[in-house]
């Protein structure tokens, strides 16, 4: 039988190959596009007052938006039907016990697979590995892997919804549906960064529940500006201050 040239991989080493691969073979057809949440029991100190570590990560003296989430997994089932994509899911973050949410059946011959595209195929090795290719493990891959976090992370009771958004050259043909475009940001270290603006044309939009206004030196402001922005976009949602001591360095 031919060398497929991975050497002495240990098995963590393979599972790494294996992710990796198929995390490529996805990024050339349907890319991962990932928007995140915070969902907190309401009455909890974290959801009247929001989370430090995400005000230091992300808001630097910003606001936290409220949205409805039962709007969420309504506008994911309408941006569905709509555009074309691979897949799209909304779930729950799980941070511990991460082998109870695999179902091991469906990632049979995903070995195999990764190995056929990497190496050169040939009947020889389709009778070693099978026939089976990394598309195949695409809605499985996708089911679960986005949904797996450390449990350092725990505190966040993250939320997602994930999108597959399909290439416009690689749409089926007898799918007639438009793709979401790929826009573009710069991040705050001058990263370009994709992104995709579902539920953008939608005949529902999600809806704002409330707004958090965070830590930051004149909060009043803040929040009277905020009031007026609600006010002139015809929104109804709630105002509070959140009351976290943060200091800017």
């Amino acid at each position: 039988m031919k060398r497929v040239g991975l050497g002495h991989k240990t098995p963590d080493e393979m599972v790494d190959v294996v992710f990796r691969t198929i995390l490529t073979t996805l990024e050339k057809t349907s890319p991962f596009y990932i928007t995140s949440f915070c969902l907190h029991p309401p009455e909890t100190h974290e959801y009247e007052h929001g989370l430090l570590s995400q005000w230091r990560g992300y808001a630097n003296g910003g606001f936290a938006i409220e949205f409805d989430e039962a709007d969420l997994d309504r506008l994911t089932t309408l941006e569905s039907g709509a555009f074309s994509h691979a897949g799209i899911k909304t779930d729950r973050v799980h941070y511990r016990e991460h082998a109870k949410q695999v179902d091991l059946a469906k990632f049979k011959g995903m070995a195999g697979a990764t190995l056929l595209s990497i190496v050169e195929s040939d009947p020889e090795l389709l009778a070693a590995f099978g026939h089976k290719r990394l598309l195949d493990f695409m809605l499985p891959f996708f089911e679960v892997v986005p949904f797996l976090k450390d449990d350092g992370f725990a505190e966040e009771k993250e939320y997602r919804s994930v999108a597959l958004c399909i290439r416009p050259k690689h749409r089926p043909d007898i799918d007639k549906r438009p793709v979401r475009a790929v826009q573009f940001r710069v991040s705050a270290r001058g990263n370009v960064v994709p992104y995709v603006m579902l539920f953008d044309n939608l005949p529902k939009q999600l809806s704002i529940k409330s707004v958090i206004i965070g830590p930051h030196h004149n909060q009043e402001n803040q929040r009277k500006a905020v009031s007026l922005l609600l006010e002139q976009t015809g929104v109804d949602a709630a105002i509070r201050l959140s009351t976290i001591p943060y200091r800017e360095n």
